[in-house]
């Protein structure tokens, strides 16, 4: 477990919980992983708010409506991710790491790619890729999920569009780098998000010189800011966008895959409602993407305010783990079951308020394309038998292994 910070002075003992969201074990196919690290918040009746010294001291929410309010809220605002915090990196990620009024500035400049009508036009290729992709070991009746599907389909398809190399050699020298900078200690961290920054820094500075046609390049030569007068960006500021662009085509769409295929592997009927019900394909990939919410945000406390009688205090950080809200009971009926037809599924796993995932239609195709294509190749599957799988929980969760098996059709 990580170290122990003391408890401020400000913080009630009764609010004090020793709760630490970073996990690393061995686990069961059939164990729940996000299960795994939070489901002692109910057995041993934490605070709505509670306090853990863990990772630096935090606060953490609890449900629903507070993990809504506080992303949506000018009480708080979006600081640099992960926790312990980190004060290695002196510049921010843009756009995720600012506020009003830059964080609207910068995020313009990349939303015209992620409307529903420009998700629309990428449909064939990713279409394209999944096929590809599960092709390359339908027919052989097994595979490594992780290695073999998970870190490749989005990752070809997001990173291509960047402009960053998109190769398997190339995603095998990206993976551990983005390992350490999301699940690493503070130390493994900084080292994770130096060899990224070394990475990103020259790889534009190479589009500076020799554009092509791809997102970094339109940053560098064409992007404007239309709030300052048109203005060109700076290289800084490219740098500073094509990091985050960088990491987040890396962590958390293919954890999410890994984290809804173990369920599928170990929920046989949920493979024949799939089977049953190819015209329900959008309330399972909703659903999926619910249960899988494997994101944990964090905020910074702006100015001191109460909430739920936890006396937040300016400086303070703020976990809000997206899975424990979207398990609410008093928002979803039977929330820890996987109703792959519900109907009403205002989840948060993308997030609310400004910082709301700008790839959230993006994500949302994704899965449910792969699991057309998915299910029309391999309808049924299970976990290799033996198998464990490693858990790495941090601020995403995951499983770093899943080796499934299937019937080959002759």
């Amino acid at each position: 477990m990580s170290e122990v910070a003391a408890v401020p002075s400000h913080v009630p003992t009764d609010l004090v919980r020793d709760f630490d969201f970073r996990a690393k074990a061995m686990i069961t196919p059939e164990t729940d992983p996000i299960a795994y690290v939070y489901e002692r918040m109910d057995k041993d009746n934490f605070p709505p708010v509670f306090w853990t010294p863990r990772n630096g001291g935090h606060w953490v929410v609890r449900s629903f409506n507070d993990a809504r309010d506080v992303m949506r809220s000018d009480d708080s605002s979006n600081c640099p991710m992960g926790l312990p915090k980190d004060t290695s990196r002196p510049w921010k990620m843009k756009p995720i790491e600012l506020d009003a009024p830059e964080h609207k500035k910068y995020r313009a400049l990349l939303a015209p790619l992620f409307t529903p009508k420009a998700v629309r036009l990428l449909e064939d290729n990713v279409r394209a890729v999944t096929i590809d992709v599960i092709d390359a070991f339908a027919d052989t009746g097994e595979c490594e999920f992780v290695s073999q599907f998970s870190q490749r389909m989005p990752t070809r398809i997001l990173m291509s569009m960047i402009g960053y190399p998109s190769d398997d050699a190339a995603l095998d020298g990206f993976m551990p780098w983005v390992d350490q900078f999301f699940r690493g200690s503070k130390e493994e961290r900084a080292v994770g998000g130096g060899a990224i920054l070394d990475y990103v820094v020259k790889f534009i500075d190479k589009r500076l010189a020799e554009p092509e046609n791809d997102l970094i390049s339109h940053l560098l030569h064409e992007a404007t800011i239309e709030s300052e007068g048109d203005r060109r960006m700076t290289r800084q500021e490219v740098i500073d966008m094509g990091f985050q662009l960088f990491v987040a085509s890396l962590d958390t769409v293919p954890a999410t895959f890994v984290t809804a295929w173990r369920y599928l592997a170990t929920h046989p009927e949920a493979q024949e409602f799939l089977i049953n019900n190819p015209d329900r394909v959008n309330d399972a990939a909703e659903e999926m993407l619910r249960i899988t919410g494997i994101v944990s945000t964090t905020r910074c406390v702006k100015h001191d305010y109460v909430l739920h009688g936890a006396p937040l205090k300016t400086g303070d950080m703020i976990l809000v783990p997206l899975s424990v809200a979207n398990r609410d009971a008093k928002v979803f009926p039977r929330p820890d079951e996987v109703v792959l037809d519900r109907e009403v599924n205002q989840h948060l796993t993308f997030g609310a308020g400004p910082h709301r995932c700008l790839g959230s239609h993006f994500a949302r195709t994704e899965v449910r394309i792969v699991l057309e294509e998915w299910m029309k190749r391999i309808p049924r599957f299970s976990v290799k038998p033996g198998a464990m799988l490693e858990l790495d929980a941090s601020s995403t969760i995951t499983v770093n292994n899943l080796p499934l098996v299937w019937d080959v059709k002759k």
